[in-house]
Order: C-alpha cells, then sequence, then structure tokens
C-alpha cells in the first residue's frame, strides 16, 4: 500500500479527530484502556507540556501526538496520564522516542504514563512495539500499546461498525490503497460520501467525518468540481442536506479566522459556488442575469433551496429563483 502523510493529514485530520471523539477514540482502538478510564470526567490535553519536552525539535507532518489527564475508575482521586501517538510514516528511532517520551513526561509529575501508539502507515513491516537497550551489565526495556491500522479490523467490520472511528478507518485505509491513482481515489471518496450518509450519523457528525475525509483524501482542482456535483447529488438522493465541499472549507477557513462576518460570507459564498457548479453541469449556458442574482442573494436558506430546485427540476425555465 502506497501513500504519504501530510501536515494537513495530521492536525487537521487524526488530531482533530480524536480531540473531537476522545471516547469514542479509546474504546475502538484501545478498549482495554477505555474500560479502566472514567470518561464521565473532564480529561484536559496537555498540549503545551507535552510541547515542552521536547521544545523546537518536533518534526509533525507525518505524527499526532497527545497527552491527556485521566482518572480511573476503580481510583477516583488516582490521575494517570495517557500518551497517544499516531504514526503515518515508517520510523526508525521510532520506539526510543517513545521510550524518552514516557520518561520524560513523567519525571516532573511523578505520576504514571501510559504510551500507546496508532500505526496507519502503509508498511506492513513496521509495527515497533518496545525498545530495548543493554548496555555493560545495564538493560532497560519499555513496552508500550501498538495498534496496526492495517490489520486491525477487516473492511466487513468496518462497515459493519458505527463508530465514527471505523469510518475514520475506512478513510485512512482507502488514502493507503489508492495511492496517488486520481481517477480511483475520486471514485473511492465518491463512494465514502454515499457509505458516510448511510450510516444515519448526525448532522454534526457527517461534517466532522466529511471534513476528516477531505483532509485525508485529497483531489486536484480538477476533480474537485465533479466531486461536488457527486456530492450533491448523494445529499439530494438521501434527502440529507448537508454541507457541500465548498461551503465546509468556507466554514471551517472562516472559524480560523475568527470573525463572525468572514465565516458567514464564506459559507454564503461557498454555496453560491455549488448552485453556480450545478446550473453548469444541468444546463450547460446560464442566462447571466440568474447568475448575477445568485451572486446578490444574501440568504444563505435562499441559495439552499434554489440549490435543490436547481437538482431537481426538468429544465432551466421551470426554476424559480
Amino acid at each position: 500500500m502506497h501513500g504519504s502523510a501530510t501536515l494537513a493529514d495530521m492536525d487537521g485530520g487524526w488530531k482533530q479527530i480524536m480531540e473531537q471523539y476522545l471516547e469514542a477514540f479509546f474504546l475502538f482502538f484501545f478498549p482495554k484502556v477505555h474500560a479502566l478510564i472514567d470518561f464521565g470526567q473532564e480529561h484536559p490535553f496537555l498540549d503545551q507540556e507535552l510541547a515542552a519536552v521536547f521544545p523546537g525539535t518536533r518534526s509533525r507532518s507525518h505524527r499526532v501526538d497527545k497527552l491527556l489527564a485521566a482518572r480511573r475508575r476503580d481510583q477516583a482521586a488516582s490521575r494517570i496520564l495517557l500518551h497517544v501517538e499516531v504514526q503515518a510514516r515508517r520510523d526508525s528511532n521510532f520506539a526510543r522516542r517513545m521510550f524518552d517520551y514516557n520518561y520524560r513526561i513523567g519525571a516532573p509529575y511523578g505520576q504514571p504514563v501510559s504510551s500507546m501508539a496508532l500505526l496507519v502507515d502503509g508498511n506492513r513491516g513496521f509495527r515497533p512495539d518496545r525498545y530495548f537497550e543493554d548496555t555493560i551489565d545495564c538493560s532497560t526495556e519499555f513496552k508500550f500499546r501498538v495498534v496496526k491500522l492495517l490489520d486491525f479490523k477487516s473492511e466487513q467490520e468496518l462497515l459493519a461498525d458505527l463508530n465514527p472511528l471505523a469510518f475514520a478507518s475506512l478513510v485512512q485505509l482507502t488514502k493507503l490503497r489508492v495511492g496517488q491513482r486520481m481517477g480511483h481515489r475520486f471514485r473511492e471518496k465518491v463512494a465514502l460520501v454515499r457509505e458516510l450518509c448511510r450510516r444515519n450519523y448526525s448532522r454534526d457528525d457527517v461534517q466532522k467525518l466529511f471534513c476528516f475525509m477531505d483532509h485525508i483524501i485529497t483531489l486536484p482542482e480538477a476533480l474537485a468540481g465533479p466531486f461536488r456535483n457527486e456530492v450533491a447529488k448523494i445529499e439530494e438522493e438521501a434527502i440529507m442536506p448537508y454541507l457541500s465541499t465548498y461551503e465546509l472549507k468556507a466554514k471551517e477557513e472562516g472559524r480560523q479566522e475568527g470573525h463572525q462576518e468572514g465565516r458567514e460570507e464564506g459559507m454564503r459564498q461557498g454555496i453560491v459556488d455549488a448552485v453556480r457548479q450545478a446550473l453548469e453541469v444541468r444546463f450547460g449556458r446560464v442566462p447571466q442575469t440568474l447568475l448575477e442574482s445568485i451572486q446578490r442573494c444574501e440568504s444563505a436558506d435562499q441559495l439552499r433551496a434554489f440549490h435543490k430546485q436547481v437538482l431537481t427540476v426538468g429544465s432551466l425555465d421551470d426554476l424559480q429563483f
């Protein structure tokens, strides 16, 4: 299997999905750990503390690591630190790094640290689960929990499992399987959208998982428009008016900028672009006056309703805007 990780994969993908679905993440990948942790309590992420372990030396393009403080179910007053790393590329120094982090995280806190790793790369031979060092009469052995996504669960098991992390796993495995074959990637991404709709998740879950998929499985600009059109068709077939790729991206960019006006305008323009694309695909030439009216429209709800019209009417003359 092929496929390389990017910073967007890890920050916008696995980092975000872990934060959004923390309990589901542990239940799916590390059920024994999940059984010991009281998820009824808050578990703060200690990102700044983790960054301070190796300041200024971390290349994060192919990995995500998170540190959180958790409470055990069986010992309410007992706090444990959980260090989780998601690794997307073979790294000969991986086991040593896991050892270094475990030691250097635990030392200042004087608390136990449980380290675990999710390997989402495509190299079947890469599955380190321990670090061993032997010097004269002194030896050190450090073992940590490892899940290798490639052989964690079969595709049939993932399709039958409604845990959001099962869908996230399907997305990552699809990326590894299709590699850089863009036509194949396009078809598989459309199939994943259909699978996402089939799962009857909440609107919020669909949006989060769609964003994850869009970060992990990217398409060239030449295929981005056709993909948006396919998403619109699927939404219409499923009677599920979820946000299109453009709209989701505009919303995310607006959120990152932190400006309410930018978010709203970005979302509105995203819907305008989706409407224009749908018009061109269905009817070819579109009157300039109609395009100008669409561009001037300030109501996102009105634009969404018109988008649905475009997908369902028989001819351009039947449109009412």
